[in-house]
Protein backbone atom coordinates (compact mmCIF):
# COMPACT_ATOMS: atom_id res chain seq x y z
CA UNK A 1 0.00 0.00 0.00
CA UNK A 2 3.03 2.29 0.38
CA UNK A 3 3.24 2.60 -3.41
CA UNK A 4 -0.38 3.85 -3.55
CA UNK A 5 0.17 7.11 -1.59
CA UNK A 6 -1.37 9.98 -3.57
CA UNK A 7 -3.67 7.73 -5.63
CA UNK A 8 -7.44 8.22 -5.67
CA UNK A 9 -9.85 5.35 -5.00
CA UNK A 10 -13.60 4.85 -4.73
CA UNK A 11 -15.14 3.17 -1.72
CA UNK A 12 -17.98 2.95 0.78
CA UNK A 13 -18.22 4.28 4.32
CA UNK A 14 -17.93 1.08 6.36
CA UNK A 15 -17.95 2.52 9.89
CA UNK A 16 -18.61 5.91 11.49
CA UNK A 17 -17.04 7.07 14.77
CA UNK A 18 -16.75 10.30 16.72
CA UNK A 19 -13.29 10.97 15.27
CA UNK A 20 -14.07 10.26 11.60
CA UNK A 21 -15.21 7.44 9.36
CA UNK A 22 -13.62 4.35 7.88
CA UNK A 23 -13.79 3.78 4.14
CA UNK A 24 -13.55 0.34 2.53
CA UNK A 25 -11.97 0.61 -0.91
CA UNK A 26 -13.87 -1.11 -3.73
CA UNK A 27 -10.86 -2.52 -5.57
CA UNK A 28 -8.56 -3.46 -2.71
CA UNK A 29 -11.04 -4.24 0.12
CA UNK A 30 -8.83 -2.32 2.55
CA UNK A 31 -10.17 0.02 5.25
CA UNK A 32 -8.68 3.40 6.03
CA UNK A 33 -9.63 6.44 8.10
CA UNK A 34 -10.88 9.82 6.97
CA UNK A 35 -10.23 11.84 10.13
CA UNK A 36 -12.82 14.44 11.12
CA UNK A 37 -10.11 17.13 11.15
CA UNK A 38 -9.49 16.57 7.43
CA UNK A 39 -13.14 17.24 6.52
CA UNK A 40 -14.54 20.63 5.41
CA UNK A 41 -14.24 23.65 7.70
CA UNK A 42 -17.09 22.63 9.97
CA UNK A 43 -17.68 21.06 13.35
CA UNK A 44 -19.07 17.54 12.97
CA UNK A 45 -21.34 15.96 15.56
CA UNK A 46 -21.45 12.15 15.81
CA UNK A 47 -24.93 10.58 15.76
CA UNK A 48 -24.41 7.10 17.19
CA UNK A 49 -27.94 5.86 16.51
CA UNK A 50 -27.95 7.06 12.89
CA UNK A 51 -24.30 6.08 12.37
CA UNK A 52 -23.44 9.43 10.81
CA UNK A 53 -21.43 12.62 11.19
CA UNK A 54 -23.46 15.81 10.81
CA UNK A 55 -21.91 19.20 10.07
CA UNK A 56 -23.32 21.80 12.45
CA UNK A 57 -23.13 24.89 10.23
CA UNK A 58 -23.16 23.44 6.71
CA UNK A 59 -25.41 20.45 7.36
CA UNK A 60 -23.16 18.10 5.37
CA UNK A 61 -23.76 14.51 6.48
CA UNK A 62 -21.57 11.45 6.12
CA UNK A 63 -23.27 8.18 6.99
CA UNK A 64 -22.83 4.45 6.80
CA UNK A 65 -23.09 3.15 3.23
CA UNK A 66 -22.39 6.45 1.45
CA UNK A 67 -20.18 6.20 -1.65
CA UNK A 68 -17.00 8.29 -1.43
CA UNK A 69 -13.87 9.03 -3.39
CA UNK A 70 -10.69 9.30 -1.31
CA UNK A 71 -6.99 9.97 -1.75
CA UNK A 72 -4.40 7.91 0.12
CA UNK A 73 -2.50 10.42 2.26
CA UNK A 74 -0.35 8.27 4.55
CA UNK A 75 0.41 4.62 5.20
CA UNK A 76 1.95 3.42 8.46
CA UNK A 77 2.85 -0.25 8.07
CA UNK A 78 4.11 -0.60 11.67
CA UNK A 79 0.79 0.53 13.18
CA UNK A 80 -1.21 -0.89 10.25
CA UNK A 81 -2.97 2.43 9.63
CA UNK A 82 -4.01 4.10 6.39
CA UNK A 83 -5.09 7.75 6.30
CA UNK A 84 -7.38 9.07 3.58
CA UNK A 85 -8.56 12.53 2.61
CA UNK A 86 -12.02 12.97 1.16
CA UNK A 87 -12.28 14.00 -2.51
CA UNK A 88 -16.05 13.66 -3.06
CA UNK A 89 -19.10 11.87 -1.69
CA UNK A 90 -22.57 10.87 -2.80
CA UNK A 91 -25.52 9.82 -0.68
CA UNK A 92 -26.56 6.18 -0.71
CA UNK A 93 -30.25 5.76 -1.62
CA UNK A 94 -32.38 4.99 1.42
CA UNK A 95 -35.82 3.45 1.78
CA UNK A 96 -36.04 2.39 -1.84
CA UNK A 97 -38.82 -0.13 -1.14
CA UNK A 98 -42.34 0.45 0.11
CA UNK A 99 -42.94 2.42 3.26
CA UNK A 100 -44.83 0.91 6.19
CA UNK A 101 -47.90 2.91 5.21
CA UNK A 102 -47.79 1.57 1.65
CA UNK A 103 -47.38 -1.99 2.92
CA UNK A 104 -50.35 -1.62 5.25
CA UNK A 105 -52.79 -0.44 2.58
CA UNK A 106 -55.93 -2.55 2.54
CA UNK A 107 -56.04 -5.28 -0.05
CA UNK A 108 -52.29 -5.69 -0.51
CA UNK A 109 -51.67 -8.25 2.18
CA UNK A 110 -52.75 -11.87 1.88
CA UNK A 111 -54.96 -11.58 4.99
CA UNK A 112 -56.49 -8.23 4.05
CA UNK A 113 -59.71 -7.45 5.83
CA UNK A 114 -59.45 -10.43 8.19
CA UNK A 115 -59.16 -9.89 11.89
CA UNK A 116 -56.47 -11.77 13.66
CA UNK A 117 -57.87 -14.19 16.24
CA UNK A 118 -55.27 -14.56 18.95
CA UNK A 119 -56.15 -16.67 21.94
CA UNK A 120 -59.86 -16.35 21.32
CA UNK A 121 -62.23 -19.26 21.18
CA UNK A 122 -63.87 -18.93 17.78
CA UNK A 123 -66.40 -21.78 17.55
CA UNK A 124 -68.13 -22.37 20.85
CA UNK A 125 -71.59 -22.93 22.18
CA UNK A 126 -72.74 -19.90 24.20
CA UNK A 127 -74.41 -22.06 26.87
CA UNK A 128 -71.34 -24.20 27.60
CA UNK A 129 -69.02 -21.21 27.69
CA UNK A 130 -71.02 -19.36 30.32
CA UNK A 131 -72.29 -22.22 32.53
CA UNK A 132 -69.70 -21.55 35.14
CA UNK A 133 -68.23 -25.05 35.18
CA UNK A 134 -65.23 -25.16 37.48
CA UNK A 135 -62.08 -26.94 36.50
CA UNK A 136 -60.67 -29.58 38.83
CA UNK A 137 -57.75 -28.23 40.80
CA UNK A 138 -54.51 -30.20 40.84
CA UNK A 139 -53.85 -32.34 43.91
CA UNK A 140 -50.69 -30.41 44.76
CA UNK A 141 -52.70 -27.22 45.24
CA UNK A 142 -55.16 -29.05 47.52
CA UNK A 143 -52.31 -30.43 49.67
CA UNK A 144 -50.76 -26.97 50.06
CA UNK A 145 -54.08 -25.52 51.14
CA UNK A 146 -54.60 -28.32 53.67
CA UNK A 147 -51.11 -27.81 55.13
CA UNK A 148 -51.64 -24.06 55.45
CA UNK A 149 -54.98 -24.61 57.23
CA UNK A 150 -53.33 -27.02 59.70
CA UNK A 151 -50.53 -24.53 60.38
CA UNK A 152 -53.01 -21.72 61.08
CA UNK A 153 -55.55 -23.69 63.10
Amino acid sequence: MLDQVGNVFKGVIASVTGFGFFVRLDELFIDGLVHVSSLDNDYYRFDQVGQRLIGESGGQTYRLGDRVEVRVEAVNMDERKIDFSLISSERAPRNVGKTAREKAKKGESKNAGKRRQVGKKVNFEPDSAFRGEKKAKPKAAKKRREKSKKAIG
